[in-house]
């Protein structure tokens, strides 16, 4: 209770910065988030009740008594539950899978064109690459990763233990699940006058910009907490 009482008022604590609460939010979520694919709490619980419900129907299905209707009824409820997602499901490969469907427009059209078509694509080279397009929408936070590694482990008062657990299971976790996210995004953007290269250079520009814009806000918000804590 004591640990439930000291969150209750970190949060109702008007002296408490808004951007420190923010910054705990985000990280207690990123943690429960890793600490559940790492040891898989929700993946064993969903599949532990997909095999009870499939278990029960699989013993209906035995039952002489039911209709064939009944029997097809439940066969298809069961694969259904078999290929169930749950809404972390969803929202894993909705960030994870990144697809450029522009891209596969383009790649349907060259399908359906002639040989020569075919070979004109090919030059123009319309086709987004994967590893250039992460690479040009998350460059800050690999940057970061760079930057926290050279200070981390020249750093002569932490010890090369502790700079090596800090970027590997915090700064770099957690700098490519942002770079993720910018990627995510960019990929809905049309390729520009179909040529991918525009697209680096913008997911490039785009991604500066909006770290920018997002220092500039953290800053006012600052600004504010110190004018409202020494008012």
């Amino acid at each position: 209770m004591d640990l439930f009482d000291s969150i209750f008022k970190f949060f109702t604590d008007s002296n408490k910065k808004f951007s420190h609460k923010t910054i705990l939010v985000l990280f207690s979520i990123f943690i429960i988030i890793v600490l559940d694919n790492v040891l898989s709490f929700s993946y064993y619980y969903n599949n532990e009740k997909k095999i009870s419900q499939i278990e029960s129907i699989n013993n209906i299905v035995k039952d002489s008594s039911i209709t064939i209707k009944e029997k097809n009824s439940l066969i298809f409820l069961r694969n259904n539950i078999i290929s169930h997602k749950t809404w972390k499901d969803n929202i894993w490969d909705f960030f994870t899978t990144i697809e450029f469907k522009d891209d596969l427009k383009s790649s349907t059209e060259v399908n359906n064109s002639s040989k020569k078509d075919i070979e004109i694509k090919k030059i123009n080279n319309t086709v987004r690459n994967y590893y250039i397009h992460f690479i040009t929408s998350s460059w800050i936070f690999l940057l970061v990763i760079l930057i926290f590694s050279i200070v981390g482990f020249s750093d002569k008062n932490t010890s090369f233990l502790t700079a090596l657990m800090i970027i590997l299971f915090f700064i770099t976790p957690f700098s490519l699940f942002l770079g993720w996210i910018f990627a995510k995004i960019f990929s809905f953007i049309p390729i520009i006058q179909n040529n991918p290269i525009y697209n680096y250079i913008l997911n490039f520009v785009l991604s500066f910009v909006i770290i920018l814009i997002f220092g500039f806000l953290i800053n006012r918000i600052k600004k504010k907490d110190n004018i409202k804590h020494y008012s």
